[in-house]
Order: structure tokens, then C-alpha cells, then sequence
């Protein structure tokens, strides 16, 4: 914790996105939502390890509901499943 700020601060200087990895807990994801919008965050606070398939199928879930909530005609197009091999 004690040169994560240092950390934080060269990224922004050298103009890099920053992915945070392991965060866990509610007060984690608020430290680096507080510190920049262009910062993001995973780990098992927002999901926990898949498998590849599942993942996939997963993602595939998602945007068919993502893009049959849409309002017009051609956004609720439903893409074909996703292949895994």
C-alpha cells in the first residue's frame, strides 16, 4: 500500500491505463474508484476465476441481453452464439 500512490502517479505521468488485479474487498474498489475514472479493477470482489467456456458463455449472455434491451429494430439483432473450441 505504501508506493501504490507512486505507482499511481507514474502511470498518469507516463499517460498508461492502470488495471488493478486481486481486488477483493468493497473498501479496494473504492480506493481506485476515488483515485481516477481511467483506473479499473478486477478480482474475485467482481466475479470469480472460470473456465475459458464458461467465460465465453457467459460474455455471449450478456450481450444478447445487452443488445435485446436496446429500442430499435436492427440493435435487437441477436448475435450468433459464440464458438468455443
Amino acid at each position: 500500500m505504501a508506493i501504490l500512490p507512486s505507482i499511481l502517479a507514474l502511470a498518469v505521468a507516463l499517460d498508461l491505463g492502470v488495471i488493478a488485479e486481486g481486488v477483493e474487498t468493497e473498501e479496494q474498489a473504492s480506493y481506485f474508484a476515488e483515485e481516477d475514472d481511467s483506473i479499473r479493477a478486477q478480482g474475485w470482489l467482481f466475479g470469480r476465476p472460470v473456465p475459458a467456456a464458461e467465460f465465453l458463455r457467459l460474455l455471449d449472455t450478456d450481450l444478447r441481453k445487452a443488445i435485446i434491451s436496446q429500442n430499435t429494430p436492427e440493435q435487437n439483432a441477436v448475435p450468433k452464439p459464440i464458438q468455443v473450441a
